[in-house]
């Protein structure tokens, strides 16, 4: 049978959201999740369904996506239709008419998983390389030490306080009491939580809503902030500690968050340090985020530091080739701007900030991309 690509209802909305819990696992590559649906639901049932899209064959769903902002398109796949070609082929066209009504005419963005066969049939049909994403992922098999501030579940009470702290966290933010309630009356809402940080005083300074998937699979951090009047205090490190004991209370069995590596909070503070022996050398005493060796398959990564500026890493391997990566003496290459600096053997990621303790690593192979179409798709048709 054809694939058909449709709008949801309400109920078509429920459907792709459990499509999302079912399609997550340990491992696998970040992509649109449950919660992703869930925090849209913020905008009312109406709106979210009108966002939603679905990609089925035979009445089985094999796609879903997102109008997540206007000309972009959160999309992912079920596990087994990652590769399918009459499935890429039908989304690539579906999503290069506008007359489809999945993206409207202009600039327009997608993102998938970079695994899927899409990202290939895109890059075939003129569409480039435009935003990268980072991201950053914890292991909650251990326990999670529990943060030295006060940590409320939001209930109806809170909701004031809640609404208020991501306004200040977040520029040109709206977000309202009506916006929570829309929100927590989802479905996706039945495995999440909002938390709320205190100070001393009894002040609320960050806030955070984390969505389940279900047992022993990955769950979400969306949205996650600070107060900007209280930033710089320890506050993002205590709320996304708050955050990953939430998670594992509802049985994740790790937490996501994901930020574009274009964003210096994300990772506040990086060290590249060799490799003695195969134990990395950590004098600047900052707890470990990511430890990565050459790989017959090149892995590209880009860090923000702390100073504003980026550092860039191509690992490859000593032998062997393939179109990005050829065999030779240097198989990592770092530099920070135009300046390369000297190979290390194994490099380490170590970091402190936004992300924690340094028990969020940074998942190299999995980094998340947008593409952009090379032409203003408003000229078809």
């Amino acid at each position: 049978m054809a694939i058909v690509v449709g709008k949801s209802d309400v109920k078509g909305l429920s459907a792709a959201v459990g499509a999302l819990r079912e399609w997550q696992y340990e491992g696998s590559p970040m992509q649109l999740h449950p919660g992703d649906l869930g925090w849209f639901r913020r905008f009312g049932a109406d709106t979210a369904a009108a966002a939603a899209r679905t990609w089925s064959r035979d009445g089985r769903i094999l796609a879903v996506g997102l109008l997540d902002g206007p000309g972009l398109l959160r999309m992912t796949f079920a596990p087994d239709a990652m590769r399918d070609e009459e499935l890429a082929l039908a989304v690539v066209a579906d999503v290069s008419d506008p007359e489809r009504d999945v993206l409207p005419p202009g600039r327009a963005s997608i993102e998938a998983p970079t695994r899927a066969l899409v990202q290939e049939v895109l890059a075939e049909r003129g569409w480039q390389g435009d935003e990268l994403w980072t991201p950053l992922r914890r292991d909650l098999r251990e326990p999670v030490k529990q943060p030295d501030v006060r940590i409320e579940v939001v209930g109806p009470q809170q909701v004031a306080e809640r609404a208020a702290v991501q306004r200040a966290a977040f520029e040109n933010s709206t977000f309202s009491e009506q916006h929570w309630h829309a929100m927590a009356a989802g479905e996706a809402y039945a495995d999440a939580r909002c938390l709320l940080a205190y100070d001393e005083h009894g002040a609320a300074v960050a806030m955070v809503t984390v969505w389940s998937a279900g047992e022993g699979k990955p769950g979400l951090l969306e949205p996650m902030g600070v107060h900007r009047e209280h930033r710089g205090r320890g506050y993002g490190k205590a709320i996304t500690e708050a955050a990953a004991a939430a998670l594992q209370k509802l049985g994740a069995s790790s937490a996501l968050v994901c930020t574009p590596s274009s964003n210096v909070g994300g990772v506040a503070t990086v060290a590249f340090v060799p490799d003695t022996d195969g134990i990395p050398v950590t004098a600047q005493g900052l707890p470990i985020l990511g430890q990565f060796r050459e790989s017959d398959k090149p892995i590209l990564i880009s860090v923000a530091l702390g100073n504003g500026q980026f550092l860039r890493a191509k690992i490859c391997s000593d032998i062997g080739e393939s179109p990005r990566c050829s065999g030779g003496r240097d198989p990592v290459g770092l530099s920070i701007g135009k300046t390369s600096i000297p190979e290390p053997e194994t490099f380490v990621l170590l970091g402190s900030g936004l992300v924690g303790s340094g028990a969020w690593r940074l998942a190299a192979r999995s980094v998340g991309r947008r593409l952009v179409a090379r032409v203003n798709n408003s000229s078809r048709g």
